[in-house]
């Protein structure tokens, strides 16, 4: 009602099962408008990290990714510019010094292209040294990790490992081209994490960069993610810094709320 977003879904779960969901609004399925229904499906964009970082953290489960290690050790490409004393928790935990780094994401389609990339990239401060956000350029390197470890795509390995085993059937990274005919296009949104209302003041704008508010899937697997033991994850160290990192984000949104 307040134009914010386009459209919106929600869905309430209880004991891993979906009790209620809803579609708000309306969606363009390749430039075409439509009413958005439970059977749409939403790029995630930057949510895709979780994804991301739950599908790394099967193999340090296994044993077989060590988070103590220097990236370089597993990718050589990577150690250029400097960058050889990063290591894996520090892509993690936003600590590993490039956030800045840009990724254009069609390349990592293209390995010769994305190893390239990862080689070109520079420090804006030692690695470990301190918390930022690395928006576009960490989490593409845990999923080439993920590939030499696993000797399986990315894409695939998410599939087989976690959407398939829970049962979420719509999460996808790499959507098949069968199912475009359900995907939102990405509209033009907001800009920045505030935007002002008709009355001058501030107020924190949640999930809405590209003016959708995103879902993961259809079903809801963060909650069935957290109920995994922080036993099952060899490395406490990597789940420590996970929370930390989450209250320093809590922080942030504490000190913006309402334009203070």
């Amino acid at each position: 009602r307040e134009g914010v977003l386009p459209s919106a879904q929600i869905a309430i779960a209880r004991n891993g099962k979906t009790a209620a969901m809803r579609s708000f609004g309306r969606v363009l399925h390749q430039g075409v408008e439509a009413p958005a229904t439970d059977e749409t499906l939403y790029c995630v964009f930057s949510s895709t990290k979780a994804i991301t970082s739950a599908a790394a953290w099967l193999l340090i489960q296994d044993g077989v990714l060590d988070v103590g290690a220097r990236v370089a050790d597993l990718i050589p490409e990577f150690g250029e510019n400097g960058k050889h004393e990063v290591t894996i928790e520090q892509l993690f935990t936003h600590t590993a010094g490039f956030p800045q780094a840009p990724f254009v994401p069609s390349q990592f389609l293209d390995r010769g292209k994305r190893l390239e990339r990862f080689a070109s990239w520079r420090l804006n401060w030692k690695p470990g040294e301190r918390f930022e956000y690395h928006p576009s350029s960490s989490m593409y390197v845990i999923a080439e990790l993920i590939e030499r470890l696993s000797g399986a795509s990315f894409g695939d390995f998410v599939r087989k490992q976690i959407s398939e085993p829970l049962g979420l059937a719509d999460l996808w990274l790499g959507l098949p081209r069968e199912l475009h005919g359900r995907l939102a296009d990405a509209q033009e949104g907001i800009d920045h994490a505030f935007q002002a209302d008709a009355r001058g003041q501030r107020r924190l704008v949640t999930l809405a960069q590209f003016g959708d508010l995103c879902r993961v899937v259809r079903r809801s697997c963060v909650g069935r993610i957290h109920r995994q033991r922080e036993s099952q994850v060899r490395g406490r160290v990597l789940v420590r810094a996970v929370q930390q990192g989450l209250r320093r984000q809590q922080q942030f949104v504490e000190a913006h709320r309402g334009g203070q």
